[in-house]
């Protein structure tokens, strides 16, 4: 559950649209940030992105093979994760783990979007008190 969120919030539809805009583009983010604590293979990091949704009520933004696997792809393309078969038992099971290349990208963009935030979220309190002054 969300901080300060009463349980079993109802999201309009723009909220619900907002929200999946703005996992959507952390998703790639999060992929990072897991494979970094520790290498996990594409199911593995499907399954804890939608236990994420679901914490938050959020089921119909869950992802399946046909999303995951791509967004993989995509970031072992670009260098910044790199999978590894393994056997187990009977089965082949890809791991990812993030590269240099990979953590520097997610330094960087962490970094980008706290200070940003932190930027907001100042010049927000720095206007609300103003306004209080007033």
């Amino acid at each position: 559950m969300i901080e300060n969120e009463p349980p079993n919030i109802e999201y309009t539809e723009y909220d619900k649209l907002f929200i999946k805009n703005f996992f959507k583009s952390m998703r790639k983010i999060g992929i990072l940030t897991m494979i970094k604590v520790k290498p996990r293979h594409g199911y593995e990091i499907m399954n804890s992105i939608n236990r994420i949704y679901e914490k938050r009520s959020l089921d119909e933004l869950k992802i399946g093979a046909s999303t995951i696997y791509p967004m993989l792809q995509g970031l072992e393309e670009k260098k910044l994760i790199k999978g590894t078969w393994h056997k187990e038992g009977k089965r082949d099971v890809k791991y990812y783990h993030i590269t240099p290349e990979g953590e520097s990208t997610l330094v960087r963009t962490r970094n980008l979007i706290k200070d940003s935030l932190n930027e907001f979220w100042d010049e927000t309190d720095e206007v609300n008190n103003e306004k209080k002054k007033e």
